[in-house]
């Protein structure tokens, strides 16, 4: 199974699809790896493993700038989508 996050940020390899400036990360979170031909693990077997952790920040999911400022913290404030792979993973094996 392959996850796949695009976004205008930096800091991941840069889309292979013809929209300029946009970034693409990708994680590889099934019992075995993609597309290969030897039952290779990989690595996503546990809860709450950072590897296969994707933390969304809200201003990339939705543009609306307050109105009103707010302080916060950095991971109490702008982390607030959290997606476990071995979640996902789990619910599509118990459906097959």
């Amino acid at each position: 199974m392959l996850a796949r996050l695009w976004t205008p940020l930096g800091g991941s390899v840069l889309s292979t699809n013809a929209t300029a400036g946009v970034h693409v990360t990708e994680w590889d979170f099934g019992t075995i790896q993609y597309n290969n031909n030897t039952p290779t693990p990989t690595g996503c077997d546990a809860l709450n493993n950072p590897a296969f952790q994707i933390l969304i920040p809200i201003i990339d999911a939705f543009y609306d700038p307050p109105t009103v400022a707010v302080v916060c913290t950095w991971n109490s404030c702008w982390y607030k989508f959290g997606i476990d792979l071995f979640e996902l993973q789990q619910v599509v094996v118990a459906k097959n």
